[in-house]
């Protein structure tokens, strides 16, 4: 998947993002987020790996939410167009 085609997923209600060379549809998980929706919906078709390794806080995600990952992720983040 390309960055044309992730940035075309870019708001709330289709949000693709593109995290460690993966892309995840992440749609269905914002209201399930622990924080709110509003945090991540910035982030929807951009390639989000550094936001989501520091929760632009400087502190990583949770096991727990690494093994949610693979659960919404849809295909390989190419960059490019």
């Amino acid at each position: 998947i390309g960055a044309a085609e992730l940035a075309r997923h870019a708001v709330p209600q289709d949000c693709w993002m593109a995290i460690r060379g993966n892309v995840y549809d992440v749609t269905a998980y914002l209201p399930d987020h622990p924080s709110r929706p509003s945090i991540i919906e910035p982030w929807c078709g951009k390639e989000a790996s550094e936001a989501y390794d520091t929760k632009t806080k400087g502190r990583k995600h949770s096991p727990e939410a690494d093994a949610l990952l693979p659960k919404y992720r849809i295909g390989r983040f190419v960059g490019g167009g």
